[in-house]
């Protein structure tokens, strides 16, 4: 009820203003994206109604039909407002917001184009659609969903292609006697995080059909490098969808590469909820450079963050990267912290912490031969740790 006042306000005040005027983009795109946002809470709330109470409340084909029929002529609407000659120029921002919708929408109806693909074709059919949508839905309604998926990463591409650093900071700038210095960084961090959600679902998509395509790494390198850059912009979902990515470093070594370039551009801070997640995943010895550059900004900026969580993995991160563990360590080296975790692990019975200096004794003589001074050294240290606490 309250979008239809606003709806009806909407209308009013784009029968008022002339579309040359800067306003009439402002009042156009809102009207748009508000009534994409409603058809997309009922949809949303209408899937969690189907799996509270089972397959058997699944949406009607009747609304997935309407849905589609409205996102189709909402595409339909951006694009003639693109193409009139009437509108004014453009600036870069306005043009990035309009691909940046037209891209989550396509997204929208991807989803509907998996669930129920023969209804979402139809539906397509009965309205009038962009030129390069009449296209895909001649086409065998199978494979609709990941080709309005490849068309919204196309979008995605566009939109980030009309916003740079310099454009926003400048952006950000003029606004700051305003207070709204972070508008833009949150909007363009909601576009890369779209994007990524549409890179993902490429993703899965593809590792169902063929999972060692190079599309299929591809997708998931996008979907590292756009999650990171939301991140960067202060996205709220990015942040708490980070460990998806280090599910993906394991795919190819250029995710790996992906994730340790642009990691680095992210505010420490937004790491620290995730440190078990990240020390857990030092064991993986193809992420564990990627992740390490991460550890090791966190030692420098907040070291007592990462002090107990470390402590409590050092051995499976030791055995794994010795010589990162050994710069960790450096950085974290506090005299009282290093008393305290002393202390609290003779809080067990003397014969069983003889028990575990014998395994790692053990464990570390196991290939003396081939020892380096670096593994004696250590050796000889657990020998007289041993040997003092006796």
């Amino acid at each position: 009820s309250n979008f239809a006042v606003a709806e009806q306000s909407l209308k009013h005040a784009l029968a008022s203003v002339r579309p040359e005027d800067p306003a009439y983009f402002d009042i156009f795109y809102t009207y748009i994206k508000e009534a994409w946002l409603k058809t997309r809470s009922r949809n949303e709330y209408l899937s969690r109604k189907v799996f509270l109470r089972g397959s058997s409340h699944a949406p009607s084909p009747a609304l997935m039909k309407n849905s589609t029929e409205f996102l189709a002529r909402s595409l339909q609407e951006l694009s003639n407002f693109r193409g009139d000659q009437n509108v004014g120029e453009f600036s870069l921002e306005n043009s990035a917001k309009v691909c940046g919708l037209q891209g989550r929408i396509l997204g929208d109806l991807a989803q509907i184009a998996q669930a129920v693909p023969k209804v979402c074709q139809n539906a397509l059919e009965s309205v009038d659609v962009p030129e390069w949508l009449n296209q895909m839905r001649k086409e065998p309604a199978a494979g609709l969903s990941e080709k309005l998926l490849t068309k919204a990463m196309e979008f995605f591409d566009d939109a980030l292609g009309h916003v740079s650093d310099d454009s926003l900071s400048l952006q950000a700038a003029s606004r700051s006697k305003e207070g709204g210095t972070a508008g833009a960084s949150r909007s363009l961090g909601k576009l890369f995080m779209s994007y990524a959600d549409i890179c993902h679902q490429l993703y899965a998509s593809e590792t169902e059909k063929n999972p060692n395509s190079a599309s299929r790494a591809m997708y998931a390198c996008r979907t590292i490098e756009n999650t990171l850059q939301a991140m960067r912009h202060g996205d709220v979902r990015a942040r708490e969808q980070f460990p998806r990515l280090l599910d993906l470093l394991g795919v190819s070594s250029k995710c790996v590469q992906s994730f340790e370039t642009a990691a680095l551009e992210v505010a420490t801070w937004q790491f620290i909820p995730w440190l078990s997640q990240l020390i857990s995943n030092m064991s993986a010895e193809e992420n564990g450079n990627a992740i390490f550059s991460v550890l090791v900004a966190l030692a420098e900026t907040y070291p007592q963050a990462l002090y107990f969580p470390l402590k409590v993995s050092q051995e499976a991160v030791r055995e794994k990267h010795p010589s990162g563990y050994r710069r960790l360590e450096e950085l974290l080296r506090h005299d009282n912290l290093d008393r305290l975790t002393r202390e609290l692990a003779f809080l067990t019975h003397p014969e069983h912490r003889f028990k575990d200096y014998m395994e790692h004794l053990k464990h570390l003589v196991q290939d003396l031969s081939n020892a380096g001074r670096d593994e004696r050294n250590s050796i000889k240290s657990a020998i007289q740790v041993t040997a003092a606490e006796m």
